[in-house]
C-alpha cells in the first residue's frame, strides 16, 4: 500500500505514470503483476529508469522486499510440513517398537495359546514392569488402565467382550493415550 502510495505520487505527470501508474488500482495491479510475480519486469524499470531513476530504485526495493517476503511464507511452509512429516515419522516408529515389545511380552503371558487377549491375561501384563514401560514409552497411562479393564473388554453395544485379537487391543489402547484428545 506504502509502495502504491509513493510511486503514484512520484510518476504523476509522467508517461510511465500515466500507463502504469495513473491511480492507486492501477498501482496496485502493476506492483502485484510486475513487482511481486515479476511479469516483463525488464520492460518496466528500463521505462522508470528512462524518465524518473529515483522511482525504478523504489520499484526495485518493492521487488526485492516482495521477493524475500513471498520466499520466507515458503519456506516456513516448507517447515511446517517437514516438522509435521518428522513427528508423524517418530510417532509411527514408536508405535512399531513398543507393539513388538507388547507382542512378546503378551505372548508370553498367552496361558492358553489361543493367540487373543483375554481380561485376566491383560490384568497380568498391567503387571509386568517391561509391559508398563513399553506403555509409558507410548504415553499410556499403565495404573489407568485398570479402571478400564470393563471399557476395553465391551463391545459396542454394551456386552462383554471377553477377550481380543492383539491388533485390536493395540487400537484400544493407543487410544487411550494422554496425547488424545476428546472429540
Amino acid at each position: 500500500y506504502v509502495f502504491s502510495i509513493t510511486i503514484t505520487q512520484m510518476t504523476h505527470g509522467t508517461e510511465v505514470g500515466r500507463q502504469h501508474f495513473a491511480n492507486m488500482p492501477d498501482t496496485a495491479y502493476t506492483l502485484l503483476l510486475r513487482g511481486t510475480l515479476l511479469d516483463n519486469v525488464e520492460q518496466l524499470v528500463g521505462e522508470l529508469r528512462s524518465e524518473t531513476p529515483f522511482v525504478a530504485v523504489v520499484f526495485l526495493v518493492f521487488v526485492l522486499v516482495a521477493a524475500l517476503t513471498i520466499m520466507n511464507m515458503l519456506i516456513g511452509v516448507l517447515c511446517e510440513v517437514v516438522g509435521a512429516v518428522a513427528a508423524g515419522e517418530k510417532e509411527e516408529m514408536t508405535i512399531q517398537f513398543v507393539k513388538q515389545r507388547l507382542r512378546g511380552i503378551i505372548f508370553g503371558l498367552d496361558t492358553d495359546g489361543d493367540q487373543v487377549i483375554s481380561r485376566n491375561e491383560f490384568v497380568g501384563l498391567l503387571q509386568e514392569v517391561e509391559a508398563v514401560r513399553a506403555l509409558h514409552d507410548v504415553g499410556v497411562d499403565a495404573a489407568g488402565l485398570v479402571d478400564f479393564v470393563d471399557i476395553i473388554f465391551e463391545t459396542d453395544v454394551g456386552k462383554d467382550r471377553g477377550s481380543m485379537s492383539f491388533s485390536r487391543f493395540l487400537e484400544v489402547i493407543l487410544d487411550l493415550r494422554g496425547s488424545h484428545t476428546a472429540t
